[in-house]
């Protein structure tokens, strides 16, 4: 560095050997160094020796300089070598040297015999050794003494051999032993052609191979026996098979025969049992004609007196009231075996015979053909509509909240029943258009109870009057599949801008029955209507989040599903051909898809991580987590665990995610720079478990709180 050399040649002393000259180099530090080139050419390197007849003359001189603007002195050696032997020094080993003549000759004592032959013709060649006569003719020398130890090797190896085996017999319970063996045998295979090639070892190698041929004649031999065994049993085995087949089809015949007996037997019970119930409804017709008889007669009376006394009975409203009644309990009878008759014809429908995985992927390429969602967006809203008596879907005007339940409807078959040959020519419905199962209820602003929503008993005109009949006839409808076992279709009803009226005003009788739990239950609308709510009747909500609308309150979001869209490409809005006819899906088919198998799915894996959400939801947030709520969360993580792809992480965790942002998050709501921290502590948790539409969903709250002055909400 003091020199600021920078090239020349110098000389490499190494003893008596000076290698040289060379080029001096520098590395990346500035660091000098030479470059003898030994790993390729012919590795001889040339110089000059210093001995006895030629001595070294050496001087060290001090060459002066600045280092960092100080003045400095570094010692140099010059040595004068014009006194000096001339030399070429071979830098190959003895090692290096056999191992570039093995490239070309095997290590086995038959090629070794040839080694001669070839060493005479190849021992000249100059392009494997060197051009310099001196340094050729010394390692001729140097391969003839090696090729002497090794033949002086090969007198004991016979030794060694002995040696070995009597080894091998003294460990031949230590596996560590053998295993080094078959390491070194793999990692060197030339040492197994040497000991092939050895006479002892080919000895018991030709013994091993005789007794390995005796083995394979006993082998076939006892193969042979097996094969003849085998066909033996086969052949007495299909004998018993078809002995069997034989019993197995007169067993049938009998069953078919007897069958046909308490076929006929069922019949006459069933006739005989129909005829009574005919003789009893004969009967109660009778008893109401008489009654009409003389309640006609009575009124007949009644109004002969009112002519004669007319300045009495002007204003009398009994023969109305008496009309009224009578008509309305007609009215009533009619309606009631109409909806009879529309339940026994929907369960005689035919339904899609898909199920598990078939409908699965059905039902998401449906969707896909008017949303441009993910698998597990799309699966997220079956899961969600089969589990939950009630779904909410949240977001700005605009999003597809209405047009996506219409979706779900139409891929369902829901909203393309009238076009059924069986309901158009039943003339069940006065319009074919009512027969679908989708219905969509319109909230009005200022709805106050259910007669807003439903309607109400009117019980002067004695009849059930409604803004619109469909939403009475559905849960008549409902209540007559009740009491029939083959009712099988869901029914979907709408409720579109939902929170435009508190939902817990109008909907609030319908609360209890989210915690149905698949049990039929009962909701009265007044005047005796008293209908049974099934399980396949499902409700969904449109809301908007503006100041014109109302909050949902704790309660109501304790039993719902609040569910998100994503962002709705222009190119994505298309909606259902109105007369695409789709194959109905039985409500047995999504609840076993779709439904909260306690015995199913992966949800042991993910308590631990919801442990932790709980808690964390409640030590920052105050939000304790219901009972409810876990067991819905429970419930979907099993079902999504099972029909989620894994995209980049376990489908559990998938279901973990949306579970948390469906069911929890929902009821994050408040204000100030500390519950702005809380909710930063929670974006750790989402961010170290993989809960990316959690971390999401809770860094867009982040930021509309930022813009609201500070007010941080789900909604």
């Amino acid at each position: 560095k003091l020199l600021h050399i920078t090239s020349g040649q110098v000389l490499l002393a190494v003893g008596n050997r000076f290698y040289g000259p060379l080029n001096l180099l520098e590395d990346a530090s500035h660091r000098p160094y030479v470059n003898l080139q030994l790993r390729s050419g012919t590795r001889v390197v040339k110089g000059f020796m210093a001995d006895d007849a030629h001595p070294a003359v050496m001087l060290t001189v001090n060459q002066s300089g600045f280092q960092e603007d100080l003045h400095a002195q570094a010692p140099v050696d010059i040595v004068f070598v014009r006194s000096l032997k001339r030399m070429a020094f071979d830098m190959f080993t003895d090692e290096a040297l056999l191992s570039k003549l093995s490239q070309s000759i095997a290590e086995n004592r038959s090629e070794r015999e040839r080694f001669e032959e070839w060493a005479t013709t190849q021992l000249e060649a100059a392009e494997l050794f060197s051009d310099d006569k001196r340094i050729r003719a010394a390692r001729r020398s140097r391969i003839r003494r090696l090729m002497h130890e090794i033949q002086s090797n090969d007198r004991f190896f016979t030794t060694i051999t002995d040696l070995l085996s009597r080894a091998v017999d003294r460990r031949a319970k230590d596996q560590s032993f053998f295993e080094a063996i078959v390491k070194q045998l793999a990692d060197n295979p030339a040492l197994m052609q040497r000991l092939e090639s050895h006479r002892v070892i080919a000895a018991q190698i030709n013994h091993l191979r005789e007794t390995v041929s005796q083995l394979e004649i006993k082998r076939n031999a006892l193969k042979a026996d097996i094969a003849r065994k085998t066909e033996i049993e086969r052949r007495e085995a299909e004998k018993s098979y078809q002995s069997l087949l034989d019993r197995k089809d007169a067993l049938e015949r009998e069953v078919e025969s007897r069958t046909r007996a308490l076929g006929l037997a069922n019949e006459v019970g069933e006739l005989l049992q129909k005829k009574n119930e005919l003789e009893e409804k004969v009967n109660g017709l009778a008893q109401k004609r008489e009654k009409f008889y003389n309640e006609i007669e009575s009124v007949d009376a009644h109004l002969q007196n009112a002519v004669q006394n007319a300045h009495k009975y002007a204003f009398d409203g009994a023969i109305a009231s008496k009309l009224l009644q009578a008509a309305s309990e007609w009215e009533t009878d009619s309606q009631k075996a109409n909806f009879t008759q529309r339940a026994q014809l929907i369960s005689r429908l035919k339904v899609s015979a898909e199920s598990g995985p078939a409908l699965r992927n059905r039902l998401v390429e449906e969707v896909q053909r008017y949303r441009n969602y993910d698998v597990n967006t799309i699966l997220n809203l079956f899961i969600s509509v089969t589990q939950n008596f009630l779904t909410v879907f949240s977001g700005d005007p605009g999003s597809g909240k209405t047009s996506i339940c219409e979706i779900i409807a139409h891929v369902l078959g829901l909203r393309s029943l009238y076009k059924n040959a069986a309901v158009l020519e039943s003339g069940l419905w006065r319009n074919p258009l009512a027969s679908n199962r989708f219905l969509t209820v319109p909230v009005e602003r200022g709805w106050t109870s259910k007669r807003d929503f439903i309607g109400y008993y009117n019980p002067l005109s004695k009849t059930f009057e409604s803004v619109d009949s469909r939403r009475i006839e559905a849960f008549a409808e409902l209540d007559a599949e009740s009491r029939l076992a083959g009712a099988d279709l869901p029914y979907f009803m709408l409720l579109d801008e939902a929170n435009l009226s508190p939902m817990e005003y109008y909907w609030g009788d319908f609360m209890r029955l989210c915690d149905a739990q698949g049990r039929t239950e009962y909701v009265s609308f007044g005047g005796g209507a008293t209908y049974a709510v099934t399980d396949a009747l499902r409700f969904l909500a449109t809301i908007n989040n503006d100041f014109t609308t109302e909050s949902l309150s704790p309660r109501l979001i304790d039993r719902a599903d609040v569910i998100r869209l994503p962002e709705l490409e222009t190119a994505s809005g298309i909606m259902p051909a109105a007369g695409d006819l789709k194959p109905l899906v039985s409500w047995k088919a999504m609840k076993e898809l779709f439904g909260a198998h306690t015995q199913a799915g992966r949800f042991e894996e993910t308590e631990d991580l919801l442990d932790d959400i709980y808690a964390a939801f409640r030590s920052s947030l105050g939000i304790c987590v219901s009972a409810r709520t876990r067991l819905a969360i429970e419930g979907y993580v099993r079902a999504a665990s099972r029909v989620f792809e894994a995209n980049g992480r376990p489908a559990h965790i998938s279901a973990v995610d949306y579970a948390v942002v469906q069911r929890i998050m929902p009821r994050i709501d408040g204000n100030g720079a500390q519950y702005r921290e809380k909710l930063e502590a929670l974006q750790s948790l989402f961010d170290g478990n993989g809960l990316d539409l959690s971390r999401r969903t809770l860094a867009e709250i982040l930021e509309r709180g930022d813009n609201s002055m500070g007010w941080y909400r789900f909604f």
